[in-house]
């Protein structure tokens, strides 16, 4: 038997919490940001190969030019946090 003492429930409680708050953090961040890294390498690959072979400068303006305009799309439907009325 050993002689150490377990920690109050209330402290492992705490610490379980946090560290399923952690693990959810990282596991949304994992599948938001892998998975488009994944996409765009795919999409440069797919380019490369098969669209413009043995231009690769092309694939990447390519790819440039569309990540451009999904951000000014995305930039064009953004929204602006109300302003708090100062009276």
């Amino acid at each position: 038997m050993t002689d150490q003492e377990e920690p109050p429930q209330g402290t492992q409680d705490l610490a379980d919490k946090a560290m399923s708050w952690i693990d959810q953090v990282v596991d949304t961040l994992h599948d938001r940001v892998v998975v488009a890294v994944a996409l765009a390498v795919m999409l440069l690959r797919l380019l490369d190969v098969y669209v413009f072979p043995n231009h690769q400068w092309a694939s990447w303006a390519l790819l440039g030019l569309i990540c451009t305009v999904a951000g000014l799309v995305i930039w064009r439907y953004r929204r602006t946090p109300a302003r708090a009325s100062s009276a």
